[in-house]
């Protein structure tokens, strides 16, 4: 049974073409297996990065009110001080009354 140069080539480029296939099918599947655990990796960062997100959200949170709560005290402060003001600057004219003397202010 010989075989004629057609056939010869046609049956040699097909067993080539079958070993070729299997190289690549076997260089393909750390490949395969690497892009599997980008994807894994990759969805781990992304759920570590929304859980970061909602800490650091939290931290805003925790930051405005903190803002909150100083801005009320200065305020109170400040009321405070403007009232020692005013009781000074009442005593002072009742002192400058009771000694003749011009108010200053």
């Amino acid at each position: 049974m010989d075989m004629t140069p057609q056939e010869l080539i046609a049956s040699l480029t097909a067993s080539i073409g079958e070993a070729t296939k299997a190289q690549i099918n076997t260089a393909l599947i750390p490949v395969h297996a690497e892009i599997k655990s980008v994807k894994t990796d990759t969805k781990s960062l992304k759920t570590e990065l929304q859980e970061v997100r909602v800490e650091l959200q939290e931290v805003k949170t925790e930051l405005r009110a903190v803002e909150d709560r100083l801005t009320k005290r200065i305020d109170a402060v400040e009321q405070k001080i403007d009232k020692v003001t005013q009781d000074h600057e009442k005593r002072i004219e009742i002192i400058e009354e009771h000694a003749g003397l011009p108010h200053k202010n």
